[in-house]
């Protein structure tokens, strides 16, 4: 079977967590993170459902390209934040998009 990449060892490393840590977050065992981080085929899906939620991201996060470290704190405080807080940042993130393109 092929190695399934992901970016668990990465988030967790941003998140200021050892494996041991994040196996008690998860509710498993050291040796199985560091087997999900070497991308173990035989890993549950539901098993990344845990991890995703441990580290306060998506699953889809787990396996798509590397962010930044400023991405990152980025993304988690947007998601921190109410519904009606990120309607705010978006609609910042569309007027400074729009001073950008004005301005080449």
């Amino acid at each position: 079977m092929e190695m399934i990449p992901n970016n668990v060892g990465r988030l967790r490393d941003l998140r200021g967590l050892n494996q041991t840590q994040l196996a008690e977050l998860v509710g498993t065992t050291q040796p199985h993170i560091s087997r999900i981080e070497r991308g173990d085929p035989g890993i549950p899906v539901l098993k990344f459902a845990h991890i995703a939620k441990a580290l306060n991201v998506s699953i889809s996060d787990l396996f798509s390209p590397e962010r930044t470290k400023q991405e990152e704190i980025l993304l988690g405080a947007f998601r921190r934040l109410p519904a009606a807080r990120q309607m705010g940042w978006i609609d910042m993130a569309k007027a400074i998009q729009v001073e950008k393109n004005e301005a080449e």
